[in-house]
This record gives structure tokens, C-alpha cells and sequence, in this order.
């Protein structure tokens, strides 16, 4: 996330715009990795809107 300024708002906008709430985030101490936490029946959408800005 470092190099690529709006990448976690673009994800989060994603994310949101399809009615998936976070429900925590985290971030690793290398800046390669967001970690997201989203409702169990929402895991599906999520991933697979992520995905879609890949």
C-alpha cells in the first residue's frame, strides 16, 4: 500500500458499495497486506468484489 496511494479506500469503497460492513481491519508491519474482517455471509461478495480490482 505504500507505493500505491488509495488502494485500501478503493477497497473499502468496493467493498461498500455492494453493502459489505468491515468489521475490522489490519494492516502488516511490511505494508504487502490489508487484512479485513467482514460477516460470514458477506465473504463471498467480498471476495469476490476485491477481486475485480485486480
Amino acid at each position: 500500500m505504500r507505493h500505491t496511494p488509495g488502494i485500501a479506500g478503493r477497497v473499502f469503497s468496493a467493498l461498500g458499495k455492494h453493502g459489505v460492513n468491515i468489521i475490522a481491519i489490519a494492516q502488516g508491519s511490511s505494508e504487502c497486506s490489508i487484512s479485513l474482517v467482514v460477516d460470514g455471509g458477506d465473504t463471498g461478495t467480498a471476495v469476490a468484489r476485491i477481486h475485480q480490482l485486480i
